[in-house]
């Protein structure tokens, strides 16, 4: 268990997101991560994120896998993650963390 990337994956060596190098894994394992609450008044994230950071959404799972329940909320959090691309990129290619990918089929 553990969250999971979606369209990216995480490279211990340098700790940031990388792009995935094969076409036949969608799903990668995320890095551990811990959570520290700060008050909203107080927070330094800004929504587009600073230069270096993704703001990458954590949903409970896919968009696409929620078809029988469109209705239930599905964002959680956005969590900023260390990147050498631009936000834009992993815009681009959809990029975001999952507490349930829809498969395991195409796990690496």
């Amino acid at each position: 268990g553990g969250l999971m990337l979606d369209s990216c994956s995480w490279s211990h060596q340098w700790t940031t997101l990388q792009d995935i190098t094969t076409t036949t894994v969608r799903y990668t394992p995320a890095p551990i991560l811990h959570f520290v609450p700060e008050p909203v008044q107080n927070s330094t994230v800004k929504p587009e994120g600073p230069v270096g950071k993704f703001n990458a959404p954590l949903y409970i799972t896919t968009p696409d896998a929620r078809h029988g329940a469109p209705h239930v909320p599905n964002f959680i959090i956005d969590v900023q993650l260390p990147s050498d691309q631009p936000p834009e990129h992993w815009i681009h290619l959809g990029a975001c963390l999952l507490c349930h990918p829809p498969t395991m089929a195409k796990i690496r």
